[in-house]
Parts: C-alpha cells; structure tokens; sequence
C-alpha cells in the first residue's frame, strides 16, 4: 500500500513539475528545461501504473486532476501569473470533486 501511494504521489508530482518545466522551456527556450520535461514525462507513466495496481485505475484517474491546481499555484509563484476569481473558483471545483470522489459521495 505504501509503494502504491508513493508511486501516486511520485507520478502527480513528475506530471505537474513536467508542465511547469515545460512551460520554463516554452518561455525561455532553454535545453536544460526540455531535457527536464522529458525525463519527468517519462517518468511518470511508470509510476502510474504502480500506482493503478494498488488503488485502481478510478482512483488514480480522478486524483490526476490536482496537477492542474498544482500547476496552476506554481504558475502564480514562478511566473508571476495572477490568479483570477474564475481559476480560483475552478480549483475549488477539483478539490471538491476530488474530495467528493475519494468520501464516495
């Protein structure tokens, strides 16, 4: 159980810095930023699939959707981005699902 919640945690977190550094390659157009992406995207597949066998592919599925708030809090932070009401109030929305979701609401 622990592995399958380190693999979850592992895969989210390569997903989301994956996007972020992405993101650092879209606006700087740096190699190291692209090697970067690369390697997180690729790890993160394999951890996801960990991570299904232990919680099952719904669980899994559904707690993808915190990378986007995750993404989008390291985009305020690192770049500077302004959070708008209407983003705000859509993390609310996938907290809450996924909250709703993991009770089984």
């Amino acid at each position: 159980m622990m592995l399958s919640l380190f693999s979850l945690l592992g895969a989210l977190g390569a997903t989301a810095a994956a996007q972020i550094s992405y993101k650092k390659y879209s606006m700087e157009h740096g190699r190291r930023s692209l090697c970067l992406t690369i390697v997180l995207f690729g790890i993160a597949p394999p951890l996801t699939y960990l991570a299904v066998k232990g919680f099952g592919v719904g669980t899994v599925y559904m707690s993808t959707a915190i990378t986007y708030v995750l993404v989008a809090l390291a985009g305020w932070r690192m770049f500077g981005e302004k959070p708008t009401h209407r983003r705000i109030v859509g993390m609310g929305f996938v907290l809450v699902g996924i909250l709703v979701y993991g009770i089984g609401l």
